[in-house]
């Protein structure tokens, strides 16, 4: 039983590698260092299925972030997988229950950053003119 879950997590780090490098999703600096501090060091991002896992679900609740709340992000979660793509399209196919779940709590937990993103693109417009 043991070596058929460690075949199963080993793919399942090999597909997220895979995705890290095929979609290229960009964090800024300010998200990296965002993320690093909620999972306590970049030394705890690396421990459980590793960094390249930690980061796929941070990158993954930036996206589902973009629903604005944390009521509309819980209601996200409930919805079947067809709805959820057309609510966040750049969702990825790769997910397990386990990655899915863990990027909606990350994404409630970006919400200020979202908040603070938004705040900063008003002003920047408003300097522009």
């Amino acid at each position: 039983m043991n070596y058929f879950c460690s075949i199963y997590y080993f793919s399942i780090i090999k597909i997220l590698t895979l995705y890290i490098i095929l979609n290229i999703i960009y964090m800024t600096n300010e998200d990296k260092q965002f993320f690093e501090e909620l999972f306590g060091g970049l030394e705890n991002m690396e421990k459980g299925f590793g960094y390249d896992y930690n980061i796929f679900c941070c990158e993954q609740g930036i996206l589902i972030a973009e629903l604005g709340t944390k009521e509309a992000i819980v209601e996200f979660n409930k919805l079947d997988w067809g709805k959820q793509k057309e609510m966040v399209p750049g969702l990825s196919d790769d997910h397990s229950g386990n990655t899915f779940g863990m990027a909606c709590r990350l994404a409630i937990s970006y919400l200020p950053q979202v908040k603070a993103i938004k705040r900063d693109e008003k002003i920047n417009k408003i300097l522009d003119k």
